[in-house]
Parts: structure tokens; sequence; C-alpha cells
């Protein structure tokens, strides 16, 4: 028998440390999307009438003055007239830098975009264009991709940037075609791929096109995560890029793998784990649960993760897995669990070998939180973990940030 955990005990347990209630609810209209947090200090992102705005918090959620007394700015992708932004995530780099990660709307146009910000909240003008970049001469794949810290490990604090990866401060992320590198001052790196700053990858089947969603850093390679398109059938597959952008050979088959019907059939994302692995995130729609499954270094299944098998994850509805994080050994996976016409926030807690980790309870799942979908998550240091949620039952909706127990709760 499957056990629900509630929100009032293990790692869903509201923090009472952070504003007193586990819970920060922005007073005005918005979306809360993006949470990140480095050396004590949270950066939540929220849009809001096609416009971003980020806001400054410390540990107990109380504003911290960084950005002025309020704690919070308007981030800017663009000045254009009729441009719309959406905001993604915000990111405190190493060097002190924010990082804002997201796309411009233009008439039906849809552009990647990123800016950069001073500690101080100013516009950092060594960044792009006057601390703005658009990227509007590649087609757009608006599905977040994981991101790892600069030496490719995650147990820093979070999906760091939420939507990119960071390589020794450049910004690599994906277009359904590839990849594209910018340089740590915003430029195109025309040393990545084929030139141009963007490396294509093309499927290894002429009969199938590729699309790229997602991404994470492995060791001294990339590999990306998407699926391969055929007439009559979708499959998913990942793909072992170089640091230069070359499709490196010696992984898989001719720098491929491809998903022959071993459960992950919808995968949303992809992490780095020990030992060179990857775990692909998937949520199996025809059977109604959630998927992990490990692929190894290789190129093979991952003998490590579970035996070369999936994780299949039912947590007592339809289950979706989103995205995760490998934080202190243990990888954690946000999603959620729907059931009727309810919705509920799902956490999913595993250890390098796909066992269940028990402090998610009993088979390595917990959920709660009604009503509630998380946007985006952030794994502190101390395991606490923080939430940017969407109620769904609100309107207007208004940003709410939670934070939970996570690996500190029992």
């Amino acid at each position: 028998m499957m056990m629900k955990t509630t929100v009032e005990t293990g790692v869903l347990a509201l923090d009472l440390e952070f504003n007193g209630t586990g819970r920060l609810e922005l007073d005005e209209r918005g979306l809360a999307m993006g949470v990140s947090e480095r050396e004590g200090r949270i950066a939540l992102l929220y849009n809001a009438d096609g416009n971003v705005y980020g806001r400054l918090v410390d540990l107990h959620g109380a504003v911290d003055t960084t950005w002025g007394l309020l704690g919070g700015i308007e981030l800017k992708f663009s000045y254009e007239p009729g441009h719309h932004s959406q905001g993604w995530s915000l990111t405190e780099l190493p060097s002190g830098r924010f990082l804002v990660s997201g796309i411009v709307l233009d008439q039906g146009s849809t552009y990647r975009a990123f800016a950069a910000y001073t500690r101080a909240g100013g516009e950092d003008r060594t960044f792009g264009n006057d601390g703005r970049v658009v990227i509007n001469d590649w087609p757009l794949n608006a599905t977040k991709v994981l991101a790892v810290d600069a030496e490719g490990s995650d147990s820093a604090s979070a999906e760091v940037g939420g939507d990119f990866i960071l390589d020794e401060g450049a910004v690599i992320f994906t277009v359904p075609t590839g990849l594209v590198k910018l340089t740590p001052n915003g430029a195109l790196d025309l040393s990545f791929g084929s030139g141009g700053g963007g490396a294509q990858l093309r499927s290894p089947n002429p009969r199938a096109t590729f699309r790229a969603r997602s991404a994470c850093l492995r060791g001294g390679s990339i590999v990306v995560h998407g699926s391969l398109t055929f007439v009559d059938r979708v499959e998913q597959a990942i793909v072992q890029v170089t640091r230069d952008g070359q499709i490196d050979t010696r992984f898989g088959e001719q720098g491929w793998f491809i998903e022959a019907g071993n459960g992950a059939a919808n995968v949303q994302g992809i992490v780095a784990m020990p030992e060179d692995e990857v775990v692909l995130i998937s949520g199996d729609m025809s059977a109604h649960s959630g998927v992990l499954l490990g692929v190894d270094a290789q190129g093979d299944y991952s003998e490590r993760f579970n035996d070369a098998e999936a994780v299949e994850i039912v947590a007592g509805g339809d289950t979706t897995l989103l995205a995760g994080q490998l934080a202190s050994g243990t990888l954690v996976v946000r999603g959620y669990v729907t059931q009727g016409s309810m919705t509920s926030v799902l956490l999913v807690g595993c250890d390098p070998y796909g066992a269940p980790d028990a402090r998610f309870g009993p088979q390595g799942w917990a959920k709660g939180f009604a009503g509630l979908v998380v946007m985006s998550m952030a794994v502190q240091v101390d395991g606490r973990i923080l939430l940017a949620c969407r109620d769904l039952g609100q309107s207007p909706a208004q940003p709410l940030f939670l934070r939970v127990m996570g690996l500190a709760g029992r």
C-alpha cells in the first residue's frame, strides 16, 4: 500500500524559519517562475503583464536590501516598443553577476534572451549589448533545461540558472536544432560547433528529425536530450557533445543513445550523476507514471542505476516528473500528481543507484500542497528545498514561494 505524505511531515513540512510560515506570497500580481540561492541570498523571479521582476531575500525570507530598500527591480531583456518578456530564471553567478534568462515576444516571433545585472542591481553593460543578449536568428524551443554549475555538479545550490548550462563562465543552451554557446561577456562563441556560436545536431537516421530539449554538463562533455520524430513514431534520444561543440562518436552508437522502449517515453529533463552517468527524467503518459532511467558513460543502460531497469514512480494518481537535481548524493526530482481535477506537488528522492530515499517516504516519494504546481526548485546546501509555485485556484495569480524541510526534514 502506498503511503501519502502530508504537508505536516517529512520532506514536505513547511520550514517555519522562512518568513515565519514557510510561505512567502508577494503582495502583487504575477506568476512565480524561478528561485535560486547562493551564499545565503535567495533570488526570486516572477512575471507580470509582459514584464519580468526579481527580488532578493535572505534565508529567513526578509528583504535583502542589496537591490534597494524593497529588494526588487524590473529586469529588462529589451527596451523596444511592443516587446513583451517572460523570465525563466534568475541566478547569482560566482562572479557576483546576476544572470536573467528567458524569452522576448515580438509580434508572433519568440526570441531567446539573457540579461546581466551587477550585484548592486544595475545593468551590467560589460555583457552583450548594454547588458542584454537577444538571439533572434535561431528558432526557439521554449522547454526549460536543467542546469549545472561551472564544475558540472549540482551540489552548490540549485538548478543553477534553470534553463542553461554554465561552463567556466560561458553560457550554453538548447535550441531545437542543437546548442548555442555565449562567451562570458555575452558574445556568440564563434569557435563552438560549426561556427557562428551554434552546434547543429543532426539526426543519426535520415528518416527522422532530431529536436533538442534539455542538456547537462557531465565531466568533459555536454549531454543533450531530445526527440527523434519519424513519420509514424517518436523516440527519445541523447547525444554526447564535446566542449567545443562536436558530436563525441566514442559515446553510444556514433555519439547517440536511443531509448528503445525501457519506459522513458516522455522525457522532460536530464541530470548528471556520479561515475559520469546521467538519469533521464520522464513521465510515461501511457502508464500514468513517472520514470527515472540511468544511462552510463559509454552510452548504454546503466547497470549501476537500478540494474539497467527504469525506476517507476506511481504516486496514487497520474504522475508527471519534470526536473531534478543531485544534492548531497541524493537525486531530488520535482513533479506533480493529478487525481481527478486536483493537482498536488510531488517530490521524489533516490540514491545514485536508484534506490528510494526513505526520507521521502517508504517508496521514495512525498506529495502534498493540493492545488499548487511547482515551476522551479532549488535545494539549499543544508538540504532545505525552495519552491516557486503557482496556485491553480488563484485568480489573478500572486507570486508564491515555499521552503520545505526537504533533506533536513527527518
